[in-house]
């Protein structure tokens, strides 16, 4: 380690939610996530829209054509 790298210390609280919880980079971006969950969306639904609120608010860092890996389950079918 760095000189530089021995002095940092990263300090966040653990976050917990009994209906879910949505992280990003960006609060607006996290925000518009939690909004989906709170009117009744799934856990998908708040992903593709926190997704599309960062390539408005950081088009910089993630956008439309990038790239992202899921693994679903299905409760009703139980299927992966």
């Amino acid at each position: 380690m760095s000189a530089f790298a021995d002095h940092l210390q990263l300090s966040k609280h653990a976050a917990r939610g009994r209906h879910g919880v949505v992280a990003a980079q960006n609060l607006k971006a996290a925000t518009v996530g939690a909004e989906v969950l709170k009117a009744g969306g799934h856990a998908i639904d708040a992903a593709v829209a926190t997704s599309l609120a960062l390539a408005a608010t950081e088009p910089w860092m993630s956008g439309l054509g990038g790239g992202s890996t899921m693994l679903i389950l299905d409760r009703a079918t139980g299927e992966v």
